[in-house]
């Protein structure tokens, strides 16, 4: 299924302008910065998806289309190499924005790389992104002390693994995964959120306080690994 280029660019960009006055509604400076970092993360990838459906029907230079457009879901998605936007956002939010990132604002660049997995190129560039992307999550998250580049690392791990799963056209149990995830994280970031902690040491203060909540915490994480 070929997609109506045109139409996904604007949904992309119906989605940036959404998102960015939730992230600024909170008038910190540091949220500020933030929502500066990822517009124009967001907007380089949308300059260069607009490039990419310029030269899609040029016949020349058309084989360059597909390694643009996908350069440019890749900076989108926050998928390595192209993640240097992802963990310095993620670290400058609060945590139901964190959580908003991480899962929401995935669905829109993912579907777009869904449909175009069906190309045997798309699907050889994905399974190279998926080691990159497996590499640079488990071992730059290793060193992490702060809950939020931990997970943004963990993010970045885990879109690799769902890279590789599309790279075998799998696109069913690429779904699955996805919404798999969204369902450990999202109370992990709930959770993180009601007890306002910001390393991984104040998460152990939560079996102190509370046994039930820390099982669950303890269980999602573990999960998540």
């Amino acid at each position: 299924m070929r997609p109506n280029w045109l139409m996904a660019w604007i949904i992309l960009e119906i989605n940036i302008l959404r998102f960015i006055p939730l992230i600024i509604k909170t008038k910190s400076n540091q949220e500020a910065e933030a929502s500066i970092k990822y517009f124009l993360s967001q907007a380089l990838g949308s300059i260069l998806i607009l490039l990419g459906i310029s030269i899609l029907y040029q016949p020349i230079i058309q084989s360059i289309s597909s390694w643009v457009i996908i350069g440019a879901i890749f900076i989108k998605l926050g998928i390595a190499p192209c993640h240097f936007w992802y963990p310095s956002v993620i670290a400058s939010l609060s945590w139901i924005n964190c959580l908003t990132l991480s899962t929401w604002q995935k669905l829109a660049p993912l579907s777009l790389l869904i449909i175009t997995s069906y190309k045997l190129e798309t699907r050889i560039i994905l399974a190279i992104a998926a080691r990159i992307n497996a590499l640079v999550g488990g071992i730059i998250g290793i060193n992490q002390t702060h809950l939020r580049p931990l997970l943004a690392y963990s993010s970045i791990g885990h879109i690799g693994w769902i890279t590789s799963i599309l790279s075998i056209n799998k696109i069913s149990f690429c779904i699955a995964y996805f919404i798999i995830y969204s369902l450990i994280v999202i109370p992990i970031f709930i959770i993180i959120n009601i007890i306002n902690s910001k390393t991984i040491k104040t998460i152990y203060n939560i079996f102190k306080i509370n046994t039930i909540t820390a099982i669950i915490i303890a269980i999602c994480l573990l999960s998540l690994a």
